[in-house]
Parts: structure tokens; C-alpha cells; sequence
């Protein structure tokens, strides 16, 4: 590992120190951050480097708004969009980005009606376009936009990494963070449901999924650097990145960190690459051992209430009826409004309204392809076809793009369960359709 490196985690966990100490840190850290952004957009000419920029914001989100340090709490989908665009500005459009102009072109007919059924309200520039039609847009946009800017790039495993090791370092801020957030664990009367005060007092759905993607990185990274320090540090952060996440007792997340790592696995090891046909298995075992231990001290600090949580059950040990906590109700009721309004949908933002009807109260949804359908009708449907089948149309499918399942997977899965409250499902669907360079060269030692 550089010296850059290293001094650039230290940096990391100080940052959060600090911020924790003196909480006002976090309004300068946020405005910094942003005030990148412009200048990287205006004045950097390096692609690659917009790209690492563009994983670090989307990594930052959680670590931002858990320390109160953005004035405007959508802030990091912006941050992407305007990235997306400075990297099309550099490169240009290629004829692949198309089937994602198409899935933007979709998402239109929601957005005018819901403009068109809001626009006599009195508030509703002000209000509407802002609260109703940008709130629940805005990711979405972002998606569409990212990818056309990023589909197709080619990388090398390097750069991957760097790529990782980008993503890797706000999670590290946002692991000890919350750690200094956090009470004594003696004093938190564990429950079977996501706990706030062991996620920096902040949304633990969130934090998990952060939490998860931080997991996947660092295991690329122990798993494909060479030298020992680098192995034991990345190895540390895997485990206490683990150990933290299942404390969050957000199971979505952190199961869906576990799946990229699997898929990972699997691919890798179908893959050319000589790094998963050497030494392998010892650092797959050592990571395997690393999760289990990390659960396992979970649940003795919980009384293995942990395992309850993520096994469906109540405190007392019983099967709960809905191991969803809701979601699945929250999904009937989208899908009620999808065949009340099957064409273009009830509207951008407006599922809540279908929610009070169906359910009797305006619950936030988790899942994005309910979501589509009910805001968007038939044109969502199509939305999340060309999402879906996109890889086959770009040649993103084949067994050296290692990196294309596991993101693929990180996206579609926290949609799922997590919809887009977070920039990362939108960014992550970005990067999936990066091309991993494979060299004949690289199968020697």
C-alpha cells in the first residue's frame, strides 16, 4: 500500500473524529465536497478521475446527512448529474448510451402528469415541482444520465481497485462515526427491528446499504492486492465494516453486501484473471471466518436477539407472520394503484396518494419497480425493461467484466428494498456497465 493511501484512511478517520467533536465540521466537509464537484467538472480533463470522484459523492451520502452537514438533503443525486454531464461533455455520447436516452424519454409522461394535476395549486412551483415531481425524479434522472456517461468505458483491474479504494474511504468515516456516536452497547435494549442508535443515530436502512457496498470493496481489495499490509488492512476494515452493519439489524443491506461478494466470488473464479487462481482460497476462507466472527460477537452483545432479526422472528423466538416489516403491503397497495391507473401511472410522486387510499396511510415506499409501476403505468414497465435488458444490448454480459454481476446485483437488489433513497443503486447501475480490460498478459505471474 502508497503512503497516499494510507495517509488518505487515516485522514478518513480523523475527518469523522473531528466532525463528531465539533459537529459544524460537517457544514465544511459538505460545502468542500460540492465545491469539488464544480471544480473537478470545470477543470479536470483526466476521465478517470471523475469517475473515483463520482464513486467517492455517491459512498459520502450517508456519512453527509447522518452529520447534519448538507443544506440541501437530496444534494448528492445533483452532484451526480453534473459529473455525468462534465464526463459526456469529455467523451461524448456513444451509440450504446441510446437505450438509456430511451429509458429517460420514458420516465417523461409521469412527470407532465403530475404537473398537469397539481399545476392549479397555488404552491406549486414552489412546492410541488420541488417536494412532489424533483424529490422522487431525481434519482431516477441520475441513473439514466450516469450510465449514458459511463457506459462502455474501459478500465483495468487497477483502476477497478482505485475504483474501490475510492468507494472504500467515506465508509471507513461513516464505520467510526457512527462508533463515536454510538452508546455503550450495554445501555441499548435490542429489539427485532433496525436500530437507529447503533447507526449514527440516523436511518439504519441507509446506513446498511453503505455499510454493504463498503463490505464488497474492501473485500475486492483484500482479495486482489498483493502485498500483506494492504491484505491486513482491508482485511481489518471487512471485519469491522461486517461487525457494524449486522449491529444496524438492517438486514437488506448488509445481506445484499454478502450476495455482491458471492457473485464476486463466482465470477472471478469463471474469469481469466490469475488473482482467483493462486492464492485464493485462502484470503475467500480468511474473509468467510472474518463474517462469522463479526456475526457471531453481534450476537453475543445481543443475546442472539441478531439472529432473530435476520431470521424473521419476534424477541420471544416466534416466526413473525411478516418478515417484511410492511413491505409487502406497501407493495400490494403500489400495485393496486398500477391497475387503477394502468396507462400513465397516478403520477411522479404521487403513489403516496394510492398508499392513503389503499392503505390508510402515506407509507414511504422501498421498492422502486412498484414505485415505477404505480407512477409511471405501462411507460414504467417499459422503464424497467430497458433497465433490465440494457447489459444484453450494450455487451456488458461476459465472463471477464467481473465487476458488472455483483454491481448489477448491489442495483437491482436495493431497489428492492431500500428503492432510491440513496444516490448509490443509481451510480452502482453506472458503473456496472464499465468494461474490465482483460489482457492475455495478466494471467502471468
Amino acid at each position: 500500500m502508497s503512503l497516499t493511501k494510507l495517509l488518505l484512511i487515516v485522514l478518513h478517520i480523523i475527518l469523522a473524529w473531528l466532525v463528531y467533536k465539533f459537529p459544524i465540521l460537517a457544514k465544511f466537509y459538505a460545502t468542500g465536497l460540492i465545491t469539488l464537484v464544480f471544480l473537478f467538472s470545470f477543470t479536470v480533463k483526466n476521465r478517470l478521475w471523475l469517475i473515483y470522484l463520482m464513486a467517492y459523492v455517491t459512498s459520502a451520502e450517508v456519512f453527509t446527512r447522518m452529520s447534519k452537514g448538507l443544506f440541501f438533503y437530496e444534494s448528492h443525486k445533483y452532484l451526480i448529474i453534473i459529473l455525468s454531464l462534465a464526463y459526456i461533455f469529455r467523451r461524448g455520447l456513444k451509440k450504446d448510451a441510446l437505450i438509456f436516452v430511451l429509458y429517460l424519454v420514458l420516465l417523461i409522461p409521469g412527470v407532465i402528469k403530475t404537473m398537469f394535476l397539481e399545476a392549479n395549486e397555488p404552491s406549486f412551483f414552489i412546492e410541488s415541482i420541488r417536494k412532489t415531481v424533483l424529490f422522487n425524479i431525481v434519482g431516477p434522472v441520475a441513473l439514466g444520465i450516469a450510465a449514458m456517461a459511463l457506459v462502455k468505458e474501459e478500465l483495468t483491474l487497477e483502476e477497478f481497485k482505485e475504483l474501490n479504494f475510492w468507494i472504500l474511504l467515506p465508509v471507513i468515516t461513516t464505520v467510526f462515526y457512527m462508533i463515536f456516536k454510538t452508546p455503550s452497547l450495554r445501555e441499548i435494549v435490542f429489539t427485532t427491528s433496525a436500530i437507529k442508535a447503533t447507526s449514527g443515530g440516523f436511518g439504519p436502512n441507509q446506513v446498511a446499504t453503505i455499510l454493504g457496498l463498503g463490505m464488497f470493496s474492501s473485500f475486492v481489495l483484500l482479495l486482489t492486492e498483493k502485498d500483506i499490509l494492504s491484505k491486513s488492512i482491508y482485511l481489518f476494515f471487512l471485519a469491522l465494516i461486517s461487525y457494524r452493519a449486522f449491529l444496524t439489524f438492517s438486514r437488506g443491506g448488509t445481506i445484499v453486501g454478502i450476495i455482491m461478494i458471492l457473485i464476486f466470488i463466482y465470477t472471478s473464479w469463471r474469469s481469466d484473471f490469475v488473482f482467483m487462481k493462486t492464492k485464493s482460497f485462502l484470503g475467500i476462507g480468511i474473509s468467510a471466518l472474518i463474517l462469522g466472527i463479526s456475526f457471531y460477537l453481534v450476537m453475543e452483545v445481543t443475546s442472539g436477539i441478531v439472529l432473530y432479526r435476520f431470521t424473521g422472528k419476534d424477541r420471544k423466538g416466534v416466526q413473525k407472520k411478516d418478515i417484511t416489516t410492511g413491505r409487502i403491503r406497501l407493495f400490494e397497495a403500489e400495485l393496486k394503484t398500477f391497475y387503477e391507473y394502468p396507462f400513465l401511472g397516478i403520477g411522479v410522486g404521487r403513489a403516496k396518494i394510492g398508499r392513503l387510499k389503499n392503505m390508510g396511510f402515506k407509507g414511504a415506499t422501498h421498492n422502486e419497480i412498484s414505485r415505477l409501476l404505480s407512477e409511471h403505468g405501462l411507460f414504467g414497465i417499459a422503464a424497467l425493461i430497458v433497465l433490465l435488458l440494457a447489459p444484453i444490448f450494450t455487451g456488458a454480459l461476459y465472463k471477464n467484466n467481473l465487476f458488472f454481476y455483483p454491481f448489477f446485483a448491489f442495483w437491482l437488489l436495493t431497489i428492492s428494498h431500500s428503492s432510491m433513497r440513496l444516490v448509490a443503486p443509481a451510480l452502482v447501475y453506472a458503473l456496472s456497465f464499465l468494461i474490465l480490460r482483460f489482457y492475455p498478459e495478466t494471467k502471468q505471474e
